[in-house]
């Protein structure tokens, strides 16, 4: 098996468009490639209270929105505020939730994401986190809540960051690529094609690759796989433009075999 580690945060927009191929790959690839991600840290509390970091975090928020393609609010968005200046506490909780499984952890740190980009919610305030904990399959309340006041989330965050630096991971997303003893480091923003080559170029070319096309089939078969799921998301993964991948989703929409919500600038679907 491959793997892949990534350093993220719930805050990055960057990291947030890099669902759509995060997805991809693991529809492309199966149980061949194995997802893990880190927390990264991307703001400290003394950074979010600095004079002029929103503004500077605004100024390339919707340019990269435009890039990235994936649902983004239509206003300015609620990243942090004066209360709670720092992605650190989403971080704590999304380790608390990984304490009780990985899934469950990543199902979570999925819905502050979709909250806080598409839907423009202050993820940050605990009050928050409670709520969209509560709509979590499998997680326990109190367990998560407990695992994040003793400290014991805290700590595992730490422990990504620790590992993080030692990687030498300055931006986000950053992944690490590991085959068969090989490593390779890449950060930044890639395309999907980009990524596809670094998991061939590290694995030899030896792991299969489903056949990509937009069929109803595909659509259906990729939503029972991973839910609820942006026009973004779908269409890089059935390898389409937006547009037609768009119009057999809308027959499908007419058809009452799938649903869409509208979210930010675009929509998401999911199975009736």
């Amino acid at each position: 098996m491959l793997e892949i580690i990534q350093f993220t945060d719930v805050l990055c927009t960057w990291c947030w468009g890099a669902q759509k191929n995060d997805r991809a790959i693991k529809w492309i690839y199966g149980d061949q490639v194995e997802i893990i991600y880190k927390q990264g840290g991307l703001v400290s509390p003394e950074e979010g209270m600095q004079e002029g970091f929103m503004e500077h975090i605004l100024s390339h928020w919707h340019e990269a929105a435009e890039k990235h393609l994936m649902p983004v609010g239509t206003g300015d968005p609620k990243l942090i505020c004066k209360e709670c200046p720092s992605s650190f506490p989403q971080a704590f909780a999304i380790k608390a939730a990984e304490l009780q499984s990985r899934d469950i952890g990543y199902s979570f740190m999925r819905r502050l994401r979709e909250e806080t980009h598409a839907y423009g919610m202050l993820t940050t305030r605990m009050n928050v986190m409670h709520q969209i904990a509560t709509t979590i399959d499998g997680l326990d309340i109190n367990k998560w809540q407990s695992d994040i006041e003793s400290g014991e989330a805290e700590k595992l965050f730490y422990e990504d960051v620790n590992l993080g630096n030692s990687y030498g991971v300055e931006i986000f997303p950053t992944y690490i690529f590991k085959y068969k003893g090989n490593t390779l480091v890449k950060g930044g923003i890639f395309k999907l094609g980009e990524l596809l080559h670094f998991i061939d170029e590290l694995s030899g070319n030896t792991l299969k690759k489903r056949h990509l096309a937009l069929t109803r089939e595909n659509i259906t078969e990729y939503l029972r796989e991973f839910g609820k799921s942006a026009l973004a998301e779908i269409s890089i993964a059935m390898s389409s433009d937006l547009d037609t991948t768009k119009d057999l989703l809308d027959t499908l929409v007419d058809e009452g075999k799938v649903i869409a919500n509208e979210a930010g600038n675009s929509y998401f679907y999911h199975l009736k």
